[in-house]
């Protein structure tokens, strides 16, 4: 008889350590989740991105370059004749 409630007692001081470590457990992963929550990371303000102003192609500005090149050989030869 008292082996039988020595076995009894046991199961019950286990079973009451289980539940309290369970509680534990339990407790620190809702501290967890609290925490995450309040430990987000910083929002900051965005704006869209501005393009930049359009470049005219390439042979478009060579072209530009020849005929300013051009109107000042045509001004110095007219100055030159006259």
């Amino acid at each position: 008889m008292n082996d039988y409630t020595d076995k009894e007692r046991e199961l019950k001081k286990r079973e009451q350590e289980l539940l309290e470590r369970e509680r534990k457990i339990r407790l620190l992963e809702m501290e967890d989740e609290l925490y995450q929550q309040e430990v987000q990371p910083p929002l900051y303000q965005t704006s869209p991105h501005t393009k930049p102003e359009k470049i005219p192609p390439k042979w478009y500005r060579k072209m530009i370059k020849m005929g300013k090149c051009a109107g000042i050989v045509v001004a110095v030869a007219v100055a030159a004749a006259t």
